[in-house]
Order: C-alpha cells, then structure tokens, then sequence
C-alpha cells in the first residue's frame, strides 16, 4: 500500500530548493522532482549500483525537452525517453555552463550523496518526516520521495485518467501499469465525498420526476 502521506507538497520543494546554496544541489532536487527520475538514472553510477548509465550532458535533448535514459543491459532495458520542462532545462543549462570542471555527467557525484543533499535541504525547510508511521517506516526526506511526490501529484491533477496514467508509467519507467496504478488512492475526506456525492444525484434525479 502506497503512503498517501509519503510525498511533499510542491511549496515544500520549492522551499527546499530555495534553500540551498549552489546550483548543483537546485538542479539536483528539480529534476527528480519535475521528471519523477530514479536518483540512480540522474547522478553517476558507482560501482556494484543498479546497471543504469547515468545521466550523461548528450542525453538532453534541449530542443526537444526530454532526456534519455539509458540502462548498460540495454536488452532488459532499452532506452527510455522522458520530458522535462522548459524551466527545469533552462536551470540544467545555467548549472553547466557554470559548473567547474568537464566531466559527461550532468551531476558527477554518487547515489549517497544526493541522499544526504535532499535530505539536509529539506531539514533546512523543516521537513524532518514524511509520511505516515502507521503505514511507512522510512520516512526520512529522500530522492525517492521526490520521485513519489511527483506521482502523486500527477494523479492528483488527472484524477487517475488512465491515458494520463499510461503517460505517468512511461515516465517513471515502471514496468507494470499497475505499479503506477497503485497511486491511485484517496484520502478518507476524498472517499466520503464521493460518496455523498453519489446520494446528491439520486436526490436531483428524484426531485426532476
């Protein structure tokens, strides 16, 4: 079961961004948030991690809006093309041509360190938690959470339409749609309004006879 608590809202990152104090880690949380990208398929890959590439400065299409993902086991995994948006490519672009150094890699640092980044930005802002103990015992503010709340956040905005919810599993990459499916819950004021909602018709439909 999915936490329906398990996400942070867009003003909290907004604020964890605003936070910080350089543009690497900015670009960092804006992009896992703004694509709902694994932080394995965004910072560089380490050695004994997940077979996946990394996200390399010539897999931004920058006139396209979209990135691609590439995994090493490209049969299991063929390339995955993702969109991104026009403000999000705009801050990428001012990072690299900033950034010291040459290196392929869009954010040349490991998977431990963009824990400990998104982490400590959203202890600035406050964040300590997310989620709801009764349902999740890691609750700790991480990469994941920002991928999570991206997908909340689009059903929430689509209300689970599910050509929007096929648009979201091609996105985050899931396999099965029923992965992507499972973020397809409501909140108990959510479900008692709808069910309200359900006596409010059958009252107009009695009062229009």
């Amino acid at each position: 079961m999915k936490d329906l608590r398990g996400f942070m809202t867009i003003g909290q990152i907004r604020q964890m961004i605003d936070s910080c104090d350089n543009l690497r880690d900015k670009v960092l949380i804006q992009m896992l948030f703004a694509t709902g990208m694994r932080v394995s398929e965004l910072v560089k890959p380490t050695k004994g991690a997940n077979p996946v590439l990394g996200l390399r400065t010539d897999n931004v299409l920058w006139g396209e809006n979209a990135l691609i993902i590439r995994h090493a086991k490209r049969k299991e995994n063929p390339p995955r093309r993702i969109n991104v948006d026009p403000g999000t490519l705009q801050l990428l672009r001012e990072y690299l041509e900033k950034r010291p150094g040459k290196s392929d890699y869009v954010i040349p640092i490991g998977r431990q360190m963009a824990y400990n980044i998104v982490r400590e930005a959203a202890e600035r802002v406050g964040i300590m938690e997310v989620g709801d103990p009764l349902v999740s015992k890691r609750r700790h503010p991480s990469p994941h959470k920002l991928r999570h709340s991206l997908a909340v956040h689009s059903v929430r905005k689509t209300k689970g339409n599910y050509a929007d919810l096929i648009r979201l599993q091609e996105q985050l990459g899931h396999s099965s749609i029923s992965t992507t499916a499972s973020y397809v819950q409501f909140s108990d004021e959510e479900q008692r309004n709808w069910y309200d909602g359900l006596w409010k018709e059958e009252e107009k439909d009695e009062e229009s006879q």
